[in-house]
């Protein structure tokens, strides 16, 4: 089957609200507590491709089924080397691969755009996710108990971290680049 890995648009908005909202209104995997309206969701799409990658899965009826993202970890200019990632499928494309598929066109782009380290935050008890993450490479370093509140309970969050570059080769003389623009990278991408 043709890979139907492509950049998500503000049109894929509804589509991701779908995927996303038992996240947010079932689980804990979110800690969010109202599910983001369409409009919401296309902002959010809009401003993550300026800097980072924002993808979509779409099946063979042309739905998609599928989204992973990265984002800065924190705001501050020393982490900007470091991309914090997000995979969400619909419940018809879990155990299918498509995961698999998103995740490492994902981890292959923000290789390319030149990040050093990808980190993710797996809250509450997640078997699934956590084997998932350590299929691609993420190794746990560190939990922290009782860190979000949800559903009248504090939960865990567990945060692995995947390197995918060395960091030894940097120094003061020799500083790391900093990642290209997701926005930069794309349009080089589909130049050549």
């Amino acid at each position: 089957m043709e890979t139907r890995i492509r950049t998500a648009t503000p049109q894929d908005a509804p589509a991701i609200q779908e995927i996303y909202a038992p996240f947010v209104s079932d689980a804990v995997t979110s800690f969010e507590y109202e599910v983001p309206s369409v409009s919401e969701m296309e902002t959010r799409i809009v401003s993550t491709l300026v800097t980072h990658p924002f993808l979509v899965y779409v099946n063979d009826q042309g739905r998609v089924v599928g989204y992973a993202y990265a984002t800065q970890h924190k705001g501050r200019e020393g982490y900007k080397w470091v991309a914090e990632s997000s995979i969400y499928l619909a419940p018809e494309a879990r155990g299918s691969g498509v995961g698999s598929e998103l995740y490492a066109k994902l981890m292959d782009i923000l290789l390319r755009q030149g990040f050093y380290k990808v980190v993710a935050g797996i809250s509450g008890s997640n078997p699934v996710s956590d084997s998932f993450h350590r299929k691609f490479g993420f190794v746990l370093v560190e939990t922290w108990p009782n860190f979000g509140y949800k559903f009248d309970s504090w939960i865990n969050v567990s945060w692995y971290c995947k390197e995918l570059r060395s960091t030894e080769t940097t120094s003061r003389v020799n500083p790391p680049i900093p990642p290209i623009p997701y926005s930069e990278w794309r349009k080089d991408e589909t130049q050549k």
